[in-house]
């Protein structure tokens, strides 16, 4: 009896302890991980499949104007349905024995009409050597997203850091599409209010098309 009773009064101090106040905290990052990797990726927002096109048009410029470094700035704007988007590119390269190293970065913002951001990105690659003779080239390395995003649905801020891994990423160098290959990806969040979160998952390219899978 004294075992029941002392459990009793320890269920009420915590209930009593509780702050009439205090409001409970759902961790909404399980619902947005794929919507936030869907725009590290997106055109629209000019993500990944941006600035793969990117890379794909200084492929072609090295098979018909080889050169030992490359440069080249620009500012972008994109505007679609009910989302816009603005970054601001600095593409740097060099030819190494191997191929190409390639270093891209961008700052911008977009909006969707789930999200809003304002991020930076930072791509390592090295791409296979290019040849007149192929319309492929392979592509691995490193990418990071870091920024602060607002989403709509939920009604927070919160910051993030995407990190992608590339793992033999075949490009076909007329059209800048990936054909097939895979990414894979470490998600970090932190809310308003204090709470992280941390996933993981992969980005399956098969013949053009691509498949987000979440650990």
């Amino acid at each position: 009896m004294k075992k029941i009773y002392s459990l009793l009064v320890g269920a009420l101090f915590l209930f009593a302890s509780c702050d009439d106040d205090e409001t409970v905290t759902f961790i909404y990052f399980p619902d947005i991980i794929e919507d936030v990797i869907e725009n590290v990726l997106d055109g629209n927002t000019l993500g990944l499949d941006f600035t793969i096109e990117q890379s794909s048009n200084l492929v072609n410029e090295s098979i018909t104007d080889p050169k030992e470094a490359y440069s080249h700035t620009e500012d972008v704007d994109n505007e679609w349905g009910n989302g816009s988007s603005n970054y601001a590119f600095e593409y740097n390269a060099r030819t190494i024995e191997q191929g190409i190293e390639f270093l891209a970065t961008a700052s911008g913002k977009y909006e969707t009409t789930l999200l809003t951001s304002d991020d930076k990105a930072e791509n390592n690659w090295n791409i296979s050597e290019p040849t007149a003779d192929s319309d492929f080239y392979t592509l691995t390395g490193k990418s990071t997203r870091v920024g602060t995003q607002f989403t709509k649905i939920h009604d927070d801020t919160f910051e993030s850091n995407v990190q992608l891994d590339f793992e033999n990423i075949q490009v076909n160098r007329i059209t800048g599409s990936i054909k097939q290959g895979i990414v894979n990806f470490t998600f970090e969040g932190l809310s308003s209010t204090g709470e992280d979160y941390t996933s993981t998952g992969k980005i399956q390219y098969s013949d053009y098309e691509r498949v987000i899978t979440i650990d």
